[in-house]
């Protein structure tokens, strides 16, 4: 099958995440995959066989004039590379999606990636294809009751990811050296974009409280975003910015895993977590939001930790019982890594793709 995947951007980030391990299970399935979207750092990772054409798509509106002229650009490329499917990404991408299958009769579906504002645009312009894949049950839920998609056009198909069982990476304490961490102390990290919904600021206050009783802990943070700046400040105000080490943002961040003693996703907010994902399949302990998606993957005490979001106090003992309790935090990473190979493998996530992609090919 010819496959167009139609995003806005390929900046760092969960979707760019989800195309570059999506195309990747696609190609070695034997489709031809073309991602078409704005140029980003996250070009680098994509497997070699999948093309990537890039668009001046890069805009939050779904009325924006870049969306017209991409639209021959688009319409070309579909009749040359004969795609007889489009899947996008991104709001931008399923109004952009709904002109181009109107146009050269290539049917489209949406994969929903989180949750949004039902704003009337969303409501009277819904255009999500002939199928939404629901990347966890309550995203599935909230297109159900705030956008009344039908249940029978909604396929709940979860993130999957690689699970690398025979990782080869440098010694540990060179990869602290590389990434500026000292020698001593654990290191607890989070990898998301820096944004309030991703409740990093209550990270770093747990972070305060740790260090009062561990204080050789470090605490990486890996991403960009519009809050980077106020995040730092935070840390300088509670006295531990030499404890907290900003990263920016990281294509590979099988590296930075590995390093880490404890991961936290401290979301507001969460359809699903890749990131979450990454640090289970490599076998880490990790402590979540209770959360939206989170709950679909993490079983309270089992494969993980759940807080109550923006629970500092909550969030801070959860940590340091990690931490004091080696042995409990290695059968959390074991359990953690078979629920992945479970029901969040990258194989899995792309059969159950490939069967949706037959249901809307064949309409």
């Amino acid at each position: 099958m010819n496959i167009l995947l139609l995003a806005t951007h390929f900046n760092i980030g969960g979707i760019s995440k989800y195309l570059t391990n999506l195309s990747r299970g696609l190609v070695r399935k034997g489709h031809n995959v073309v991602i078409a979207s704005s140029a980003g750092d996250f070009i680098l990772a994509l497997d070699k066989k999948v093309l990537f054409f890039p668009l001046n798509i890069k805009t939050k509106s779904e009325l924006s004039p870049k969306i017209f002229f991409t639209l021959p650009k688009l319409i070309k490329l579909i009749r040359e590379k004969e795609t007889g499917l489009i899947h996008c990404q991104t709001r931008v991408s399923q109004a952009l999606a709904f002109y181009l299958s109107k146009i050269t009769a290539v049917p489209y579906l949406t994969t929903c990636h989180g949750f949004f504002q039902p704003h009337l645009g969303r409501i009277f312009f819904p255009c999500w294809g002939r199928k939404v894949i629901a990347i966890s049950q309550p995203v599935e839920e909230h297109l159900i009751k705030d956008f009344r998609v039908a249940p029978s056009k909604i396929a709940l198909i979860p993130n999957g990811v690689r699970i690398k069982d025979n990782l080869t990476l440098p010694d540990f304490s060179i990869l602290r050296r590389k990434y500026g961490l000292r020698e001593k102390g654990d290191v607890i990290g989070v990898i998301a974009r820096l944004s309030p919904v991703k409740g990093i600021r209550y990270l770093i206050m747990a972070m305060s409280k740790v260090l009062k009783t561990k204080p050789d802990v470090q605490l990486v943070i890996v991403g960009e975003g519009k809050i980077k700046q106020e995040l730092k400040n935070l840390s300088k105000e509670l006295g531990i910015a030499e404890r907290v080490f900003f990263l920016g943002a990281l294509a590979d961040t099988e590296e930075i895993l590995s390093i880490l003693n404890v991961f936290v996703l401290p979301s507001l907010q969460e359809g699903l977590g890749l990131s979450l994902l990454e640090a289970m399949a490599m076998a880490k302990p990790v402590i979540a939001s209770q959360v939206g998606g989170i709950s679909d993957v993490i079983e309270k005490g089992e494969n993980g930790l759940l807080v109550p979001a923006k629970d500092v106090g909550e969030l801070t003992q959860a940590i340091l019982r990690l931490l004091e309790n080696r042995e409990i935090a290695e059968e959390i990473g074991r359990k953690a890594k078979e629920t992945v190979r479970e029901r969040f493998s990258l194989e899995r996530m792309v059969e159950q793709t490939e069967e949706v992609y037959r249901e809307v090919v064949a309409g």
